[in-house]
């Protein structure tokens, strides 16, 4: 069920826990409960600088922004957030 590189979203989503706002507290909340082994949950990547140039030439030239997230493995919000110039901004 849970493999390297999937997002709090995604976990969430596999686990019937809902709510994709609320995906990283509803995962914590099973680590805290001893649903989940905290060494299973996969480190999220941090996107740098050139991700972030390469991502706003990507949607420029049309990508939707859900399948960007999908190629980087994120949530659609951070995506738009970086779309957007909300967070690394050139």
């Amino acid at each position: 069920m849970r493999h390297s590189g999937m997002t709090y979203a995604e976990i969430a989503e596999a686990m019937h826990l809902s709510g994709r706002s609320a995906a990283h507290a509803r995962v914590q909340s099973a680590i805290n409960n001893g649903l989940v082994d905290p060494s299973e949950v996969p480190r999220v990547r941090r996107l740098d600088s050139a991700d972030h140039a390469d991502i706003r030439d990507l949607y420029a030239l049309g990508i939707p922004q859900s399948e960007i997230a999908s190629w980087y493995r994120t949530d659609n919000s951070q995506i738009s957030r970086i779309c957007n110039g909300l967070v690394g901004a050139a």
